[in-house]
């Protein structure tokens, strides 16, 4: 979608890999090759419209006349993480998002030092992610309707153990054969303990950090994976370690 030039939108909740899978896609691109540039705008709560115009125009240049864009022969990509966040008006709007709907709309935006210029932002595109738990929870339709919109959701428990099955038994390559054996019982036992504690530790309003996703397990097995086959030499080891890497991971 991006390399023809078209709008798209990741939705999923938080730790799904959305940013991260737009991210390396724009890093994938070949600026030469794919006439492609990109720029990574971050909204939060305090992102008003001004502030969006700002990062929005910092990345591009003057062509000619009212005409604004990206170097000649070049296309750039909008990345817009956290799409939701800015704050909520009264009645609803948000100002950020209404500015962002006018420049896919009709491709210009008012110069905020001279409300008679109208600039022309020409060759440039937009991708986004929002999590639809958390701040407006949804957009403007007027905006959304501009967007593929996909969805970004959490693996099944199956997916899991394949991922962190193949991460982990790469790992234990040159372990101890009695190690490597431990490898299929550590990911089940993790996916059980994240699993048990996603049911019993669940979110509210003043305990909001208890928010399970994907985070806790890269996590876990980031820390298993610096392990090294030297000093790791019996089973026992290695379950310490795991039981450490658990106590760090879900205590803090």
């Amino acid at each position: 979608l991006a390399r023809n030039h078209k709008y798209a939108m990741l939705v999923g909740t938080a730790g799904t890999g959305k940013t991260l899978l737009i991210k390396e896609y724009l890093r994938s691109l070949d600026k030469d090759a794919d006439g492609l540039m990109s720029n990574t705008i971050t909204m939060s709560y305090y992102t008003d419209s001004l502030k969006l115009q700002g990062e929005i125009e910092l990345p591009i240049d003057k062509r000619a006349g009212r005409m604004f864009g990206p170097p000649a022969t070049k296309h750039m990509v909008y990345f817009i993480d956290d799409m939701n966040l800015p704050y909520i008006e009264t009645y609803g709007t948000q100002n950020s998002i209404a500015l962002l709907t006018q420049l896919m709309a009709h491709g210009s935006i008012f110069d905020r030092s001279d409300l008679g210029f109208r600039k022309e932002i020409v060759d440039v595109q937009y991708l986004a992610a929002m999590n639809p738990t958390s701040g407006s929870f949804t957009v403007c339709e007027r905006a959304q309707r501009h967007f593929a919109t996909f969805n970004a959701s959490m693996p099944g428990t199956e997916d899991l153990k394949t991922i962190y099955e193949s991460i982990f038994d790469g790992h234990l390559n040159g372990f101890a054969s009695s190690v490597q054996a431990l490898c299929t019982p550590i990911v089940e036992t993790t996916l059980a303990l994240h699993k048990m504690i996603q049911d019993r530790f669940l979110p509210s309003a003043i305990k909001f950090t208890y928010n399970w996703n994907m985070r806790e397990l890269a996590n876990i097995f980031q820390g298993m994976c610096l392990s090294k086959a030297g000093a790791y030499t019996s089973p026992m080891h290695l379950c310490r370690l795991w039981t450490h890497e658990c106590f760090r991971v879900f205590s803090d």
